[in-house]
């Protein structure tokens, strides 16, 4: 399925920038639009999320094509490390995380002081500090 235009300027800025993109990146399936609805009555935004199972991303487009480039591009690294986190993990794991298996109490955390969100979050520093850095090599 072809992304939109601002979901394509933003895989296009990692791709110029070299930052590896994620294999499977798609818009929000049946569960993800779940998810959105659900943060929407929160009052929140929900810009991605990665299926727990599969490692694939979906992208709210809805959200997205408000931002910029750089913020969507920002969130396809922030899923895809949550992508890698999921491979990392395997399915066994990721299956006794859906029946509520938390052995180290992140679903307790609030989002931003979770260890998952927290790596993801780091993944989005390093590209930025990357891209700063060849900049000033230049």
């Amino acid at each position: 399925m072809p992304h939109s235009r601002r979901i394509q300027e933003g895989t296009d800025l990692l791709s110029k920038e070299g930052t590896p993109l994620p294999p499977r990146i798609g818009s929000l399936g049946f569960l993800g639009k779940i998810r959105r609805s659900m943060e929407e009555k929160r009052g929140g935004e929900l810009y991605g999320i990665t299926n727990p199972l599969t490692g694939s991303i979906g992208l709210n487009e809805r959200v997205l094509n408000q931002k910029s480039p750089e913020d969507v591009a920002s969130t396809i690294v922030h899923e895809g490390a949550h992508a890698k986190q999921v491979q990392r993990q395997g399915l066994l794991r990721a299956l006794a995380g859906l029946v509520g298996y938390d052995p180290e109490g992140e679903r307790r955390l609030p989002y931003g002081q979770k260890p998952s969100e927290l790596e993801a979050f780091q993944a989005e520093n390093d590209r930025e500090n990357a891209v700063l850095l060849r900049a000033l090599q230049r």
